[in-house]
């Protein structure tokens, strides 16, 4: 494309500190045909920008949108996964943590939370829905639950594909990463009206203000900017006292005990993706960025 003078736009869909050194470098080296990038976040953009070195000014970030249309015909579906088929009480405060078992969604930060706060309250529970990505590791997961008690209040499902299902028999969505791009479970938990407890990662700065529709805590490292794969490794995969873990058990104990005031910021959140996130007006922005940089050319 590049020798035929056909403008190239790179999509930078996450904070890549995942990618080891040679592949970073790889990127930055790429960056000689490329036009122009689009970041799914500010987070992604300064990311990009800081650690690997791509051009800031040649950055346009656009969030992720949610096809509302499909989700709306979702949420009339009958349920085909409900609290009873999970051993879930009516009562439970239920969170959702609708990720892969890949482990850099903060699981073992859950589970910690989760130690911290059944002293005092064993009517919270997590259910964690999501695809394997490494199978050792989410079997690791499930045996640590095992062996510290935490099976019956953290239940792990497996992947479901009604997605709307894990919305509909919760009370809030929990998503503690280590780090996102522009999450679509935050979208897809903001569609059904469901508060949120986030990392600071990703886009989630973007739609939590001042506790609007969520709790924002901060994240396990100092500055996301210096983040490696290294140090994101050992922080997923390996069971520790997280300092974030007693922020999180304070949060998931604070929506139990304000379900009212909690189930009216989801709704709230729900306001804003129809406002802002609705997938065709973010579809206007991809086009209105593509045909500047086809002018300009």
């Amino acid at each position: 494309f590049a020798e035929r003078n056909i403008p190239i736009i790179a999509f930078i869909h996450n904070v890549y500190a995942f990618l080891p050194p040679d592949r970073k470098k790889t990127l930055k080296y790429l960056d000689g045909y490329v036009s122009q990038y689009i970041a799914v976040s500010p987070k992604v953009r300064d990311y990009a920008a800081f650690n690997i070195g791509l051009p800031r000014e040649k950055i346009t970030v656009i969030p992720n949108g949610l096809v509302i249309a499909e989700h709306e015909r979702r949420e009339k579906t009958a349920l085909c996964m409900n609290r009873e088929s999970i051993d879930l009480a009516p009562s439970d405060y239920v969170f959702v943590h609708p990720a892969s078992y890949n482990l850099h969604k903060g699981h073992y930060v859950i589970a910690r939370a989760m130690q911290i706060l059944l002293p005092s309250r064993r009517d919270i529970k997590v259910v964690c829905v999501g695809n394997e990505v490494h199978a050792p590791h989410a079997q690791a997961f499930r045996q640590f639950l095992a062996d510290n008690g935490l099976a019956e209040n953290i239940k792990l499902p497996g992947y479901i594909p009604e997605i709307q299902d894990a919305f509909k028999i919760s009370d809030a969505c929990l998503l503690p990463s280590f780090i996102e791009g522009w999450s679509i479970a935050m979208n897809e938990a903001m569609f059904y009206g469901k508060p949120l407890i986030l990392t600071d990662t990703g886009g989630a700065s973007e739609v939590i203000h001042n506790n609007d529709i969520g709790i924002l805590l901060p994240t396990e490292y100092l500055d996301f900017k210096t983040l490696d794969s290294r140090l994101l490794d050992s922080l997923a995969y390996e069971p520790r006292d997280y300092r974030l873990a007693p922020l999180l058990a304070e949060a998931m104990i604070s929506f139990a005990n304000n379900r009212e005031k909690w189930f009216a910021a989801g709704l709230r959140g729900r306001q804003k993706i129809y406002e802002s996130y609705d997938f065709s007006k973010i579809v206007h922005r991809y086009e209105a960025a593509i045909d500047a940089l086809i002018n300009s050319n």
